[in-house]
């Protein structure tokens, strides 16, 4: 048996939600054959994201006409014959497609109301993540994807990803580790910018108190969208594995590194998770909010600190007293670590 010939209905349980492994697989290798079948699948999917369903619409060549019409509106250029016959076999696939997703539903909402337009309606609750200072954890999405989530941080979610996309919203800092689905790109949103994949590794710094935001890639590829004030300017970046992006929160300017011309940024950026606490040059202010989040201490300041400051330094799994031994030899300070509170002091 040809395992494409019910493709229609295997498209359908994908889009749904309810399918096996076997037909997602099978899905995603018919939508590699040909351009035209990447097209199709990809307007279904749109068209499934965006549904609405009428609880009057209960005939079949209605909604194949209201499906059609939706089609021939996005396509403005003429055609030639055999064109038009590829298209109107394009419409047709879709038609029954989405019947066989929508149908179910309507007949439900039928058959237990005839006199209102109640629908049916499938409850998605949000997830939300939040780390004080000081804790770090990690994160199974509803994928299997996993998610490492810095402290001081929040990432958003909902319990159930739809069948056309993965979304997180995310404040503050995370390491991601995607699956891969290329029917279902996955995408990571902060206040400034919108990181978008189907499967890799990478971490995005995004405190809206630093100056600026990093993105850090390690495996796989990533598209970096920034947002700009006006929204008329939005700038879109490839990352390749071993690169990073600094994107200025002021003048919304970026620049590139790279692990091997900038290593102590780049493990800065990708390292946090395993307990490698980086500064690469860092001002006194960026140290305190370092410390500050790391450790989960209050910090107050005694005196007047060197402008000298910036240190570079990296350690592992240490603990507070012995960076601060280390670098108070260095900065000529004393301190005083209590409950939870940090006091530095300076001559």
């Amino acid at each position: 048996m040809n395992k494409f010939e019910d493709i229609d209905q295997k498209i359908a349980n994908l889009l749904s939600g309810k399918y096996t492994e076997q037909e997602k697989k099978d899905v995603e290798e018919w939508v590699k054959i040909s351009k035209d079948n990447h097209y199709q699948f990809h307007k279904l999917q749109e068209f499934w994201q965006n549904r609405i369903l009428d609880p009057k619409l209960i005939n079949h060549e209605s909604l194949k006409l209201k499906i059609w019409t939706s089609f021939q509106n996005e396509e403005k250029k003429p055609k030639p014959a055999e064109r038009r016959f590829l298209f109107k076999r394009k419409i047709w696939r879709a038609a029954a497609i989405i019947l066989l997703l929508v149908l179910p539903s309507i007949l439900f909402v039928v058959k237990h109301n005839f006199d209102n337009s109640t629908r049916e309606v499938i409850v998605n609750h949000k997830v939300v993540k939040r780390n004080p200072s000081g804790q770090k954890t990690q994160i199974q999405l509803p994928d299997g994807s996993k998610v490492w989530l810095n402290a001081e941080s929040t990432l958003t979610y909902f319990e159930n990803f739809s069948t056309t996309t993965r979304s997180v919203k995310l404040e503050g800092e995370a390491f991601f580790e995607i699956n891969r689905d290329t029917l279902r790109p996955f995408f990571v949103e902060t206040d400034k910018i919108k990181v978008g994949v189907f499967g890799t590794e990478f971490n995005v710094n995004a405190y809206e108190d630093d100056p600026e935001i990093v993105v850090a890639l390690v495996h796989g590829s990533v598209k970096v969208s920034m947002i700009s004030k006006d929204h008329n300017d939005n700038k879109e970046i490839l990352l390749s594995p071993g690169y990073a992006i600094s994107i200025s929160r002021d003048t919304e300017s970026y620049s590139m590194f790279s692990l091997l011309d900038d290593t102590l940024s780049y493990e800065r950026i990708t390292s946090w998770r395993t307990g490698t606490l980086v500064f690469n040059g860092v001002n006194f202010k960026e140290f305190i909010n370092e410390i500050s989040r790391w450790y989960g201490v209050e910090v107050s300041v005694h005196g007047i600190p060197p402008k000298d400051w910036h240190i570079r330094a990296s350690f592992k799994n240490e603990y507070l007293n012995n960076i601060l031994d280390a670098i108070s030899f260095n900065k000529d300070f004393e301190y005083e670590l209590k409950n939870k509170k940090l006091k530095l002091m300076f001559h």
